[in-house]
């Protein structure tokens, strides 16, 4: 993939030999051209040396396409097996073909071409669909050369099946009539001709709400409800903190999980403000911690009526917990924070109220707290491991609890909250938990080994 970068340069490097003034027979240069290429080339992806096994080249930010695509689909591979290509595009292309629709895709090649040309469809990275390709890209940290996604509109598909503009945003509508009038219109209508002039000096681009289109996935909660959070959640597309009036405070506090760098933007209504960066923390026990920002002098000055917080890394589940406004002498809150053996939630697999148990106990809970009190840590139990069940999950066990003055043991029961007590001081308090059987192991379909104790949800620090 890379090769298109330089496809260019070279071209524009064979003019210029050809106007050098040493001039030689027009084979030599030929051969010398060949040379240069062959010897530049990267070796294992020259197409004279790759046999039918070639393959595996791992894809990174720029990528050997051609030895992620060869195994199934060069000739020689396709010579020993008439079935191939095989896999996920061929067969979404041919349940496609048989139902007659309009379907979205990534990698529309095979797809398309075992769909036929009765079915559209809609390239989500925007290579190949008019309207996608106008759309910003949506905010993302992972993203390489032609695979940047883009937002699917409400009704665009709608749209798109009925032949009808069902576009639920009135500014994206006109601008889509104007768009389908230049690409299917009439040839030399004037309407078209006109539309296409007017396209050309920009005159539709405001009609594009690009920061509503880059942020289209993006969560939004009023600072009430994020307020109260007392469970973690992944924010893969960033969170929008409403306020219902404009803020002053000169401080905010949030949970975040800490491995991530974080892009902190102060908005009043439609205007951007200031911007604050978070950098990464070197590693530390807490997948989450708290995190204190400076709001910048000019959104202080104005007023800010939105924080839009962004993950600004390609580190994985990028979470929030809680935020809070502080004043210039407001204490930060008391805060249970996760530390060593919790896992992050999996958004594919959890909800976002659990919190799975990893891989060796003792699990670590750690307290904060800016003076003596008196506190409760709430959990409610989901599953924990039962050596009587055969490695199984079952529903009852006991946790053994270690805190700054004592060891007890608990009996814990899925589904019924349990609540540990504590007289802890003005420092940070470390607590452990361990379930009092052994945690269970179980296998990927890789061999890798998953150590499992119990599954908790609704955990909370209670201030007496």
């Amino acid at each position: 993939m890379g090769g298109r970068f330089f496809s260019l340069p070279f071209v524009l490097a064979i003019f210029i030999l050809l106007e050098s003034p040493v001039r030689l027979p027009s084979v030599a240069w030929l051969t010398l051209i060949v040379l240069i290429f062959m010897l530049t080339a990267p070796f294992h992806a020259f197409p004279l040396t790759s046999n039918a096994d070639y393959s595996g080249t791992p894809v990174t930010l720029i990528g050997d396409e051609r030895s992620h695509y060869y195994p199934f689909t060069d000739l020689l591979n396709v010579l020993k097996n008439p079935e191939l290509p095989t896999g996920r595009h061929r067969q979404a292309g041919a349940l496609s073909r048989e139902v007659q629709q309009v379907e979205v895709e990534g990698a529309i090649g095979i797809t398309g071409f075992y769909a036929g040309p009765h079915v559209y469809i809609v390239d989500e990275f925007g290579l190949t669909d008019t309207l996608l390709a106008h759309l910003p890209p949506l905010y993302g940290t992972i993203w390489r050369p032609g695979h940047m996604r883009h937002a699917i509109p409400n009704g665009y598909l709608a749209t798109l099946r009925s032949g009808s503009n069902q576009l639920d945003d009135p500014n994206l509508r006109e601008y889509y009539q104007q768009l389908k009038l230049i690409i299917s219109g009439p040839l030399w209508s004037h309407a078209r001709l006109s539309s296409i002039w007017h396209m050309l000096m920009g005159d539709y681009d405001h009609l594009i709400d690009k920061d509503h289109y880059r942020h289209y996935y993006i969560r939004s909660m009023d600072y009430a409800q994020i307020h109260t959070q007392a469970n973690p959640f992944t924010i893969p597309s960033g969170i929008n903190v409403d306020f219902p009036t404009p803020q002053t405070a000169p401080r905010l506090v949030a949970d975040l999980s800490y491995a991530q760098r974080w892009r902190i933007e102060f908005w009043h209504t439609d205007q951007l403000l200031a911007v604050a960066q978070l950098s990464a923390l070197p590693l530390t026990p807490q997948p989450i911690i708290q995190r204190t920002i400076d709001v910048p002098a000019a959104a202080q000055r104005q007023g800010y009526t939105r924080v839009r917080i962004l993950p600004a890394s390609s580190a994985p589940h990028p979470i929030i917990k809680h935020v809070e406004l502080l004043s210039a002498d407001q204490q930060p809150p008391p805060r249970l924070l996760l530390g060593a053996g919790w896992e992050l939630p999996d958004t594919k697999t959890d909800a976002p109220t659990t919190l799975r148990w990893a891989s060796r106990p003792p699990n670590i809970l750690i307290v904060e707290l800016p003076e003596p009190t008196s506190v409760t840590i709430q959990f409610t139990p989901v599953e924990m491991f039962d050596p009587a069940l055969e490695g199984q999950f079952g529903s009852h066990g006991q946790v053994i609890v270690t805190g700054p003055a004592a060891q007890r043991r608990y009996d814990l029961i899925a589904g019924e909250p349990v609540q540990l007590d504590f007289d802890l001081p003005a420092a940070r308090s470390r607590i452990e938990l361990q379930l009092a059987t052994q945690f269970a192991r179980t296998y990927t379909p890789e061999g890798l080994p998953i150590d499992h104790s119990f599954a908790v949800k609704d955990l909370q620090l209670i201030e007496h």
